[in-house]
């Protein structure tokens, strides 16, 4: 299912910042939603490989480390959106909750799906 939520949050990304962006003339606004998205989905996709390191029984350590590494990343790269990059709140955080759509896609998706057997 990870391949289908990653799919369908690229697709709500892409649908999405070019509505807001033909909808509004504040593209600060727009760059704002658009990254909030993309560290969602960079989020996900980096989560996805994390367990799948897990799952495999890799090195606890290294897995560990990336974990680490990764809420680092997050941490700062949402400091210097806000502080430093001048990046407003709520289109970031919209783009952010934008997760919720690909699972409830993916939760339509399946519920379909049973739905036919």
């Amino acid at each position: 299912y990870l391949k289908s939520i990653f799919r369908y949050q690229i697709l709500i990304t892409v649908v999405t910042t070019v509505a807001f962006a033909i909808a509004t003339t504040r593209y600060n606004q727009v760059l704002s939603f658009l990254l909030g998205s993309a560290i969602m989905t960079l989020n996900f996709y980096s989560l996805g490989l994390i367990w799948k390191r897990v799952f495999e029984k890799k090195p606890v350590a290294i897995t560990l480390g990336l974990i680490i590494t990764k809420y680092t990343v997050l941490a700062l790269l949402l400091f210097y959106a806000i502080k430093k990059w001048q990046i407003e709140l709520i289109p970031l955080v919209v783009g952010l909750s934008t997760m919720m759509g690909s699972f409830l896609l993916l939760a339509l998706e399946i519920y379909l799906s049973e739905k036919k057997k």
